[in-house]
């Protein structure tokens, strides 16, 4: 039987708005976040071996911020939808997640993400939103199974993206510049016409 560890509203009669650094616990394997949180601090989850999802409240709108190293080696963790209102990503979130196929909703209105998925190695798909501009560090170092990205047109900076990944985006963006500049697969956004 699989042990889900839910997030109270409140404790104490005062609302729970904040995750902090909390023991491992390998027995978990599902959390469920409230509706109140706000910010999952930095190495929140780390090392949380056992945790394969993280459920939010159907009425999920307040999370502003995923800390530094959040959910750093949740080795067992395979897919994640972050919120939609979500403010800022924190270095390294879901570095070596090495179970991690899917996340969706990768897009903080800060706009930057850095060394994010570094060492998923199982990573097959990354959904970017059109508020993300700066794709910083390592954040797909060996990830081997990730073929392809889907980079917005709002994308003004990528530090590395490894030349082994095809990189999808409209003609004239910078992630086309980028791709050509770096030797990376570049195909249209629109249809798979390859553009170099």
């Amino acid at each position: 039987t699989s042990t889900i560890m839910h997030i109270p509203c409140t404790i104490g009669g005062k609302e729970v708005e904040e995750i902090g650094n909390l023991p491992d616990n390998s027995d978990v394997q599902g959390i469920y976040i409230n509706s109140n949180v706000k910010n999952i601090q930095n190495n929140a989850f780390e090392n949380w071996t056992g945790v394969q999802y993280v459920y939010y409240d159907t009425n999920q709108e307040e999370l502003v911020s995923i800390g530094d190293e959040a959910f750093l080696h949740c080795t067992s963790l395979e897919a994640f939808n972050l919120p939609n209102n979500i403010k800022g990503i924190g270095k390294k979130a879901f570095a070596l997640c090495v179970s991690l196929k899917k996340v969706y909703g990768v897009n903080p209105s800060d706009g930057i993400v850095t060394d994010l998925f570094e060492g998923c190695t199982a990573l097959e798909e990354v959904g970017f939103g059109d508020k993300v501009k700066e794709i910083c560090g390592n954040s797909f170092d060996k990830c081997k199974n990730l073929k392809s990205i889907n980079i917005p047109n709002s994308v003004t900076y990528i530090e590395s993206i490894p030349k082994e990944i095809s990189i999808c985006a409209q003609k004239g963006s910078y992630a086309e510049k980028y791709a050509k500049e770096n030797g990376n697969k570049c195909l249209e956004i629109a249809g798979v016409e390859v553009i170099n």
